[in-house]
């Protein structure tokens, strides 16, 4: 077991530069980028974000500057699209809401409802195997060692194709983003 440890820290130390130490550190995936194709006869959205407390105001003005610090988000002058931004607590499933669990924080949303309804669906371009035939993969191989890695906020690592972005706008406050 001594070796095989030595061998797993040289493996995560030559790969290092892959792992984020926290939030401030979130990579952006440019081999593809994600295109929306709008139907023609779609009408673009256009509402407001829904009402929250002072108090999750300030939340989401906090983490709007942050994910604006890491040009995860940019300011926007006119959008034809402005979906409704909306916020969930973290860490509590609906399914779990009986046994009173305390929330670990807050999280900001965009309701893409209406954009999904005027979109084309362009997820055949991609086609991910299914769990049962990774297992089956994983079953044929029979590795040593097995491990799963938590991708942490993947969906704002994806680059929104330039021709796309304006309908994926929401608005905050007196901006658009």
């Amino acid at each position: 077991k001594g070796q095989e440890l030595v061998e797993l820290k040289h493996l995560l130390g030559k790969h290092a530069y892959t792992f984020a130490k926290d939030d401030s550190e979130l990579g952006c995936c440019d081999v593809i980028q994600h295109e929306i194709k709008i139907k023609p006869s779609a009408v673009p959205c256009f509402r407001r974000p829904y009402r929250v407390s002072p108090e999750v105001e300030k939340e989401v003005d906090k983490q709007l500057q942050t994910l604006l610090e890491q040009g995860v988000i940019e300011k926007v002058d006119y959008p034809q699209w402005s979906n409704p931004l909306l916020t969930v607590l973290k860490g509590v499933k609906k399914s779990q809401r009986h046994l009173n669990l305390q929330p670990s924080g807050l999280r900001i949303v965009v309701d893409y409802r209406h954009l999904n309804a005027s979109s084309y669906r362009t997820h055949h371009r991609i086609i991910l195997p299914t769990a049962r035939e990774l297992i089956d993969t994983i079953g044929k191989v029979k590795p040593k060692f097995f491990c799963s890695i938590d991708l942490l906020k993947g969906y704002w690592q994806m680059v929104i194709d330039e021709s796309s972005r304006d309908c994926t706008a929401f608005a905050w406050r007196n901006s658009f983003y």
